[in-house]
């Protein structure tokens, strides 16, 4: 096991109780230690140089972060900062919060891990805790693509975003035209039929090298109303093979639950 030299006795002592732990916690609750990866040290994240240190050291491992108090987050198996096995996250009390499952790599091969989509690709069964140990529902995905809520939440989230254009939805990393921008909607996917559902928030930024960046928010339907193609005009952004796009879409209720995409101009 290694543990950063910043940490405190104190930080230390909590996190030998939980990594050297059973699988079993109060409640009746059971984290997911199962793994198919032989021979996986832990590391520690904390806040700091020396946590980016341990992410980079991950190749793969269990991998257990703590918030800015010291207390237990999250433990789960990472290729650096890719989620590739089991995932257990904690309340700051210390009991289970949720457990659930990556999709492993079952190849031995690790430079083309994002790639493949085999990064937080959830998959099989996810439990969600209330702090007093009940269970609030349940989750069923198969690599990455959600199957059911059971029971279904009154509070609703989105488990994907589509960017569809010109009815077509389209893929991460896709190449668009310029003057097709503003027809690009972002449509979220909703886990279940619930009417009350988060606002989601998204943010279009565009970046040149040499140009200073410009940052345009998607109205609360989906759409771009800024006249980009004008915009990007008047701030001199003239070649489209050297422009990227980047958009975030954040669930305003947390600021937690976020989705980056990336596109480029034809």
């Amino acid at each position: 096991m290694t543990y950063s030299r910043a940490f405190s006795p104190l930080v230390s002592a909590v996190a030998l109780f939980f990594l050297l732990s059973t699988a079993t916690l109060c409640n009746g609750q059971s984290e997911n230690l199962k793994t198919a990866y032989p021979g996986l040290k832990t590391l520690v994240y904390s806040h700091g140089p020396s946590g980016f240190e341990s992410v980079s050291k991950c190749t793969p491992c269990i991998l257990a972060r703590y918030d800015k108090d010291g207390h237990l987050y999250t433990k789960a198996v990472q290729y650096t900062d890719c989620g590739v096995g089991f995932y257990n996250e904690y309340y700051p009390s210390g009991k289970l919060k949720i457990t659930g499952q990556h999709r492993e790599n079952d190849t031995g091969k690790w430079d083309d891990v994002y790639d493949r989509g085999l990064c937080w690709a959830k998959t099989g069964e996810w439990v969600f805790y209330s702090e007093t140990g009940k269970v609030i529902t349940k989750e069923y995905w198969k690599d990455g693509t959600f199957l059911k809520q059971v029971p279904e939440r009154s509070l609703n989230e989105a488990w994907k975003i589509n960017f569809i254009l010109n009815g077509n939805i389209l893929e991460k990393d896709a190449r668009i035209s310029m003057s097709d921008i503003n027809n690009l909607t972002i449509v979220p996917v909703f886990k279940n039929k619930s009417n009350n559902k988060p606002a989601y928030c998204s943010t279009l930024t565009i970046s040149a090298t040499g140009k200073v960046q410009i940052h345009v928010d998607f109205s609360e339907n989906g759409k771009l109303e800024t006249d980009v193609s004008a915009l990007l005009k008047a701030k001199g952004y003239n070649d489209p093979s050297k422009i990227s796009l980047y958009i975030l879409t954040t669930n305003q209720m947390d600021n937690k639950q976020s989705w980056g995409h990336s596109f480029t101009f034809k």
